[in-house]
C-alpha cells in the first residue's frame, strides 16, 4: 500500500507535456516581424489544470532556434468572477451585459537554463498570445 501511495503522488506531481510545433506554413505577415505560426496539441492542453506544471519541448523562436519551455498554468479571473460590459445609454442610464468568461488557457514560466527569462502564453480558439 505504501509503493501505491508513492506511484499515486508522484504520478500526480508529474509534469504535462504540451506539444507546439512550428507549422509548415507562415503567412507572410507574421514573415515579416520574423514571427513563426504553431500548432497547439488542443487534446494535450485540456488536460492541465490550474497550478499544473507543463513542460513544452523545442518551442519554436523563428529564426533564434528552438527552447524548452517549463511552465505552469494560473487563472487570471476568480472562480466566481463575472465579466460585465457597462455602458450608458442615451438617457444616462448605465447598462450592464455580462458575458461568458474566455475559453483561454495562461501559462507562465521560464526558459530551461535560463532563470532570467520570464515566458507567458495565452492559448485560446482564436488567438494565442506569447
Amino acid at each position: 500500500m505504501f509503493a501505491t501511495t508513492i506511484l499515486t503522488i508522484s504520478m500526480l506531481a508529474m509534469p504535462h507535456e504540451l506539444s507546439i510545433s512550428k507549422t509548415v506554413e507562415t503567412p507572410l505577415e507574421v514573415i515579416q516581424f520574423d514571427g513563426v505560426t504553431v500548432d497547439i496539441n488542443r487534446s494535450d492542453l485540456q488536460k492541465v489544470k490550474e497550478n499544473d506544471t507543463v513542460i513544452v519541448q523545442d518551442f519554436p523562436l523563428g529564426s533564434d532556434g528552438q527552447v524548452k519551455l517549463l511552465l505552469q498554468r494560473f487563472e487570471v479571473l476568480a472562480p466566481g468572477a463575472e465579466i460585465v460590459r457597462g455602458t450608458i445609454n442615451i438617457d444616462g442610464d448605465l447598462l450592464q451585459r455580462q458575458f461568458p468568461k474566455p475559453n483561454i488557457t495562461f501559462l507562465k514560466g521560464a526558459i530551461e537554463g535560463d532563470p532570467s527569462s520570464r515566458v507567458f502564453l495565452a492559448l485560446g480558439e482564436h488567438t494565442t498570445n506569447v
